[in-house]
Formats: structure tokens, sequence, C-alpha cells
């Protein structure tokens, strides 16, 4: 579960921001208004997806699955640190409780209920700073998603990561609609999800484990800001004291700042101005410190970016590498 080291403030949008933001749901939003019928059990999802197969667009009839599974189902911290997460459908739906394997059932079936093709996808999902470093030789199964097909094109739902998000921990969910993990762009989705069949990446070339396992962690929402680039792209920096690093991000958003921190090192804490040429912002870090430890790179707009759910977020992205620093 994506936990909340993706959030740094949410606040309320204004009415006007809503009703620009959702729009294309306009149909779905209509839909479930309307559907009053209790659905608790798998007999009465199937219902349900044959009056959402009453929709003409295939997209607002996926709409309407992802609506309904996000603003119905919670994540179930406690039943994942017990080992006895829901996933089978007809328990999820009568708890309205799950981990993402009963995530995407619930979702995969209301789908294919109402006339939509619709895979489940298993691979590795990452986030939090347990996976820092990735030293497995091959895929770990540990999370899972969707792709859904329409007009003979495949589109990537992460349906658990849209429903919101947890604390570190898990020791709670918070609800927080997330329509970036909607149709997301299979190039990015690839930063942070690593199907176990390479096919479903959807992108014209196929990214080895090799080179995902070496990825920087991706935290603080860079994948739903507009970052198109990154540098470095291995996670693990070899350095000693005195020589330095250059960081880059490719984007067309402004970032007038970028901070320099780390968790285990609490001390290290630095803002300086990136050099800007083009889209392409850089900046250069110097190794202060001996050690092993993480350094958080956040480039910093501090823009509000609007979410599914009539809410926003203030957030910047952040990469965040692991320092191997020696002495001179």
């Amino acid at each position: 579960m994506k936990n909340a080291l993706l959030i740094f403030l949410m606040i309320v949008l204004s009415f006007s921001g809503m009703g620009q933001a959702s729009d294309s749901w306009k149909t779905a939003r209509a839909f479930l208004s309307a559907y009053k019928s209790e659905v608790r059990n798998s007999t009465q999802l199937r219902e349900m997806g044959l009056k959402i197969q009453q929709l003409k667009d295939t997209m607002d009839r996926v709409r309407v699955a992802y609506l309904w599974v996000t603003n119905n189902i919670r994540y179930d911290c406690e039943g994942m640190k017990a080992k006895n997460s829901r996933w089978a459908l007809d328990s999820v739906l009568k708890n309205r409780k799950a981990v993402c394997a009963g995530y995407v059932n619930v979702f995969r079936n209301l789908c294919t209920a109402a006339g939509v093709v619709c895979e489940d996808i298993s691979g590795f999902g990452r986030s939090g700073y347990e996976d820092l470093e990735l030293k497995l030789d091959t895929v770990k199964t540990n999370h899972t998603w969707n792709a859904y097909r329409d007009q003979g094109k495949w589109y990537l739902v992460d349906i658990t990561w849209a429903s919101g998000f947890t604390d570190d921990s898990c020791r709670e969910f918070k609800a927080n609609r997330n329509d970036w993990y909607f149709n997301t762009d299979p190039v990015k989705f690839r930063w942070d999800h690593y199907p176990t069949e390479p096919n479903w990446q959807l992108t014209a070339d196929t990214l080895a484990w090799t080179v995902f396992k070496q990825l920087p962690l991706l935290n603080e929402l860079i994948t739903e800001t507009t970052v198109e680039e990154f540098y470095p792209a291995s996670i693990v920096i070899r350095k000693k004291i005195g020589d330095t690093v250059q960081f880059k991000v490719r984007s067309k958003e402004y970032y007038p700042f970028v901070k320099f921190s780390s968790r285990k090192n609490p001390d290290l804490n630095e803002t300086v101005v990136p050099f800007q040429k083009d889209d392409w912002y850089t900046v250069t870090y110097r190794i202060r410190k001996e050690g092993n430890y993480d350094l958080q790179v956040d480039f910093v707009p501090q823009r509000i970016i609007p979410t599914g759910a009539g809410r926003t977020y203030v957030t910047y992205p952040d990469l965040i590498y692991k320092v191997e620093a020696r002495g001179e």
C-alpha cells in the first residue's frame, strides 16, 4: 500500500475547481448517485455490472467501477499485519476491506460484469523506505494491479493506491482518491511498478528487472508531477567525502529550490537554487558525511495538485538515494 509519505498537505478545493476537475466523471457520478441497490456479495456485484453495461461508452463503464471501488473499499491494515487479509470477493464485499488482491478482484469482476475486458497483473510495487535498495535477483511479487481494454488499447489502473494511503507502519488507512493511478502513463507507471510478465509494461521497449531494481526510490508523488526524466538513474551513490554528485530532472514545472535531507541523518538539511536550462534542472551536492545513509533530493515548486475526491495536496517530487560515503 502506498504510504503516507506521498502526502505533504491536503486542503479543500474551491467549488469551481471541483467542477472543472470532475467534468469527465459526470456520467459515472450520475450513475452511482441513481443506483440505490445494495452491493454486499458477488451476486449483487454482477447485478450492478449488468446495469453499468447499459452505458454505451466503455470508459464511462470503467469509471463507474473505479469510483465504486475507491469509494467503498478500505485498505485492510489489520488483516495485512495478521496475515489474514481479505481478498476473496464475497468477503471483501461484505466487510468492505481488502489488500491489493481484494481490490483488483472486485474491480475486475465489476468490469467484467459491465462488459469490459479486464485483467489482474501481478508484480512488484515499490514504496516506502524498506525498499530503498532492492537486492532481489528476480522479480518478487508483492503487489497486484489491473489493466483493461478499450477500443483495442490497454490501460493501467492501480485501484489500491488510487483509493488512499496509510502511514509508514500501516496503523490506519486514509481514504483519498487519487486519479493519477487511473489510465496512468505506462512509462511512468513502471518507475515503481514492475509486472512479472514484461509485456504488461505496455511500452515500446522493455525495462529489464536489473535496471528497475537500481532505480532510485521515487517518493512524494514524483510520478504524479510533470517530471519526465531524472538522473542519476541508479540508487546507490558511492563517493568519498568531498566528492560531488550532480542531480538532474527534466520537467516543464518551475522548481525555484532544491532541498537535501536524510531520515537517517536529520542534521543533513540544505536548500539550494538549481541551474535551469530549457526544461532541465541541475543541482550539485557535495558529500560531507561518512557512512551509509539515505539522501532525499526534493525539487520544490510547491504546486497544488487536484485529486478526484474534491481535495488537493501540495507536493513536490523526491528522488531518494542510498549514499555509501567513505573517508577522504
